[in-house]
């Protein structure tokens, strides 16, 4: 580029050099009076030639599809344009950006809540609750952060949904990626995250934590305080509920299912475990680790662990039970 524009240069100044040349050389020929740059003519024929190429070159304005974007603030509607919707109360702030997407924070009762709704048929909610928030980039995605306080609910990606609150606070659910899914409610604390696919929940307890990695993948964490579960990997599943501070990992390294279980299950009776550990690292393993099912017998501080593909590691019917596979 730079010896194109060299070259260029070079050949603007031997053209110029040559007509110079000539004319000095060529005798009996008048030149002609130059044209003053101040010329009205030659200044409005320069302007019209410049308006007309333009004017060809531009798009018509009116050929452009009307913008769907509408924004709400405080309860009042500063912009609406095309099929976006967007509602707020007092204090609130909703905005939705494409065509049928609907930002909603209507607040009843609540204040300082936001709802953001980005991308062809986007829904964000966040009402009924203050200090809420609810976010979604994508189509036909969906972000509901209701009837709660200090909750979060994000989505991103194509038919993607989180929901938090409904009943509690300081409550956050991510789903990013394609068909994700979290949900956080009914609590405080709680955490659920699903990326690529996959399925979280962390609901009816507090400070419960759900990770789901993959598509098809599960993770559970419920009905109980400081509950963790994990699932990462494509059908892997990971449960840890209906105790306390219970563990369920698990890691999926091929293409059979996984599950790990840790902690009880809401039956008649209830049966609860608590501080359960279930981990499984491999492809069509199963860890449990709590209470027996079959015979209704709690179980807690117990421990069951599958390392590789085709193991089936039960702690279960009492307490303190290790069950390590392969065995050590």
């Amino acid at each position: 580029m730079r010896n194109a524009r060299g070259l260029g240069r070079l050949g603007g100044l031997a053209v110029g050099l040559g007509i110079g040349a000539a004319l000095a050389a060529t005798p009996g020929v008048a030149s002609a009076d130059p044209v003053s740059p101040l010329d009205p003519n030659v200044a409005a024929a320069s302007v019209d030639g410049v308006t007309g190429t333009l004017g060809t070159a531009a798009v018509d304005p009116a050929a452009l599809p009307d913008p769907d974007i509408a924004i709400s603030i405080d309860g009042f509607t500063l912009l609406q344009e095309g099929t976006a919707l967007a509602m707020s109360g007092t204090g609130d702030l909703a905005i939705a950006l494409g065509a049928n997407s609907d930002a909603d924070a209507d607040a009843a009762g609540g204040i300082f809540d936001s709802a953001f709704a980005v991308g062809t048929g986007s829904e964000a909610f966040a009402d009924d609750g203050s200090l809420d928030s609810a976010t979604t980039f994508g189509t036909e995605s969906v972000a509901d952060a209701t009837d709660g306080n200090f909750d979060s609910a994000t989505a991103v990606g194509t038919d993607s949904g989180a929901f938090a609150g409904f009943g509690g606070s300081l409550e956050s659910a991510s789903a990013l990626g394609t068909d994700s899914s979290a949900d956080s409610e009914e609590g405080i604390f709680n955490f659920a995250t699903a990326v690529d696919g996959g399925n979280a929940d962390a609901f009816l307890g507090n400070g419960g934590l759900a990770s789901a990695v993959g598509f098809n993948s599960v993770a559970d964490a419920g009905d109980g305080n400081l509950d963790t579960a994990a699932a990462l990997g494509t059908d892997s599943g990971a449960v840890a509920e209906s105790g306390n501070g219970d563990l369920a990992t698990a890691i999926d390294t091929g293409s059979s299912p996984d599950l790990a279980q840790a902690g009880g299950i809401l039956t008649a009776p209830a049966l609860l475990g608590s501080n359960d550990i279930a981990f499984v690292l491999g492809t069509g393993s199963t860890a449990i680790a709590g209470p027996d099912f079959p015979t209704e017998t709690v179980g807690s501080f117990d421990l069951a662990a599958a390392f590789g593909d085709m193991l089936h590691a039960v702690a279960t019917g009492s307490n303190f039970l290790v069950d390590i596979l392969p065995s050590l």
